[in-house]
């Protein structure tokens, strides 16, 4: 044992590192090994996204401190436009004082994040004028929901970690912000398993929903599937098309594993 913890959260269950794990049910019996250990001790409870299904059967039998989107709950919130940047409003249960936030993160699926901050701030007893300059003033700088405009395009940067939900929620968020020319550049997924071709298929056949206006795939996992796109097996050949033929006045978003290095493409984006 590393730690004998009295609170705990689980902010997301998804099809990730499946190879490791071995089926979604793996991930799904891993991560509630968090909740059976609270289980099994007094005056414990866990703070849960009261929206995802799974977390909230994996929860049964715990004091639950939940947020979402459901008015009447500890904390709960909705975004309240559709730009680039998160922007959302939030409030303590059904008679609360709502609280406008405007994010740098990019992308709705970033608020239930956003509040689960929120919850287990309010519940330890920090203001909430101090939560909300902490949440407006963080800018990420690690190629998770970062916003970089360069001299030719505007950059919409997820490259550290894809999974099918991740990329999933990604592709939805980027297909409905305002934006013209929207590009993709999509790496493989990694430690899929043996779902790996599976999922990766549909991604696909979620793309050619979106209607981008350059769709780039770049790896052998996206490479084996039916499409209709450019596809290189990895970055540098990318790199070298991109130096051919350079983008220019774009929105891009650039999904995929760490292990694919989309973020060497920035410079020459």
């Amino acid at each position: 044992h590393i730690a004998d913890p009295d609170y705990g959260i689980i902010t997301n269950v998804g099809k990730a590192h499946l190879e490791g794990f071995g089926s979604f049910e793996g991930v799904i019996r891993t991560k509630k090994e968090l909740y059976d250990y609270l289980r099994e001790k007094e005056n414990t409870a866990v703070f849960i996204h009261y929206d995802n299904p799974y977390l909230m059967d994996m929860a049964l039998g715990l004091k639950r401190i939940a947020y979402g989107a459901k008015d009447d709950l500890y904390i709960n919130g909705h975004t309240t436009d559709s730009s680039l940047y998160l922007s959302f409003e939030w409030k303590e249960g059904k008679e609360g004082t709502l609280h406008p936030v405007q994010t740098q993160l990019i992308g709705e699926y970033n608020l239930p994040n956003a509040l689960a901050t929120i919850t287990i701030g309010r519940f330890f007893g920090i203001e909430s004028e101090a939560i909300n300059k902490s949440l407006e003033a963080y800018a990420p700088q690690n190629n998770r929901s970062q916003l970089k405009k360069t001299a030719n395009n505007t950059l919409v940067i997820d490259a550290y970690n894809a999974n099918p939900a991740s990329m999933a929620v990604a592709l939805g968020n980027f297909r409905n912000i305002p934006a013209v020319h929207k590009t993709l550049i999509a790496g493989d997924m990694k430690e899929l398993g043996g779902k790996s071709a599976a999922e990766h298929q549909k991604i696909i056949d979620y793309i050619d929903t979106c209607d981008f206006e350059n769709v780039f795939l770049v790896g052998e996992q996206f490479a084996a599937t039916k499409h209709t796109y450019v596809s290189y097996l990895n970055v540098h050949e990318l790199i070298v098309a991109f130096q051919k033929e350079p983008l220019q006045g774009k929105t891009i978003l650039i999904k995929g594993s760490n292990g694919m290095k989309l973020n060497q493409l920035i410079a020459f984006l």
